[in-house]
């Protein structure tokens, strides 16, 4: 009887750590699929973190090999989850370079809005408790969720990522990945999202960044790109007030002139290109972009959220 009992408890845990495909969710221009994460756990003030995967994946993909189902599950966490289709991109990238999709009330970022709207609705979580997270062309297309609804987020993570702006057609797209696009200063990063961002004045999302130093995909080098573009847009130096070397990676923190960490920069040195799991920790399972960097990047999102 009793291991019939544990037997039905792992059964519905296991079914409570599902994503949901949720229909009719509103407006959906970009043609997307909408996944949800509702957690059993009912905390009084919930948050909602919007997870974009990379090239290659698809939702599950990202929030499981990263661990970060399971962290919803235990903190009470709730998981927007949009997915790209082939029909619109062969690769199931999210189109970052394309300015039809990441621009305001427009494709893909139009959709992906609507789906924060219709959770927000439903579940009742306030609105300046939504964060936005991406790995690789979903950290790049987070960076114009930022530059397009500026208003909605109040933290983001970009994981492997490029600056919003950097790209304009698939072609240099591919220069933008390789870090070898055109020079930028720090300035005209900034003014991509400022331009995107029309009459919005602040306050900005804080930015974490995570990047490895040996991915072959998107180049390091982005990673400070990232940083000059976010530490601009907060107005404030793209010197570190702070730098840590942590054994597993390094982080550098940017802040204002009160003190305040506006920019987090993680650096994973010997990383390719993936999202950083600890398997030997309990933290994820590798796979295919998901790499044992020993490196919780699943509890680095958390701690982050609770800043």
């Amino acid at each position: 009887m009793r291991l019939l009992a544990f037997l039905l408890l792992l059964s519905s845990q296991a079914f409570a750590q599902e994503l949901v495909e949720v229909r009719n969710f509103g407006p959906n221009p970009g043609a997307l699929t909408m996944l949800s994460f509702t957690p059993a756990r009912v905390l009084r003030s919930p948050r909602l973190l919007v997870v974009l995967h990379g090239c290659l994946q698809g939702g599950n993909d990202i929030v499981r090999g990263s661990g970060l189902l399971e962290l919803a599950a235990r903190q009470g966490l709730h998981l927007l989850v949009p997915q790209q289709n082939s029909g619109n991109n062969g690769a199931r990238c999210f189109n970052w370079f394309l300015p039809a999709d990441t621009q305001r009330d427009q494709g893909e970022a139009a959709s992906v809005k609507a789906m924060i709207d219709h959770t927000l609705a439903q579940t009742g979580i306030a609105s300046d408790r939504v964060s936005i997270m991406g790995f690789s062309a979903g950290a790049a297309f987070t960076a114009s969720m930022l530059a397009a609804y500026p208003e909605t987020f109040s933290k983001a993570i970009i994981a492997a990522g490029v600056p919003h702006g950097c790209a304009t057609s698939a072609l240099n797209g591919f220069s933008c990945m390789g870090g070898s696009a055109p020079a930028q200063n720090a300035r005209t990063r900034g003014d991509h999202v400022r331009r995107s961002a029309g009459t919005f004045t602040g306050p900005w999302a804080e930015v974490m960044i995570i990047h490895g130093t040996s991915d072959e995909i998107v180049n390091y080098k982005n990673a400070q790109f990232l940083v000059d573009q976010w530490t601009d847009v907060h107005a404030i130096p793209n010197t570190p007030a702070q730098s840590r070397d942590l054994g597993t990676y390094r982080e550098r923190v940017f802040a204002d002139a009160r003190g305040e960490v506006k920019v987090r920069e993680v650096t994973i040195p010997n990383m390719r290109h993936g999202f950083p799991i600890d398997a030997a920790g309990g933290c994820g399972r590798a796979q295919s972009y998901v790499l044992d960097a020993k490196v919780c990047g699943a509890q680095l999102v958390w701690d982050f959220l609770q800043q």
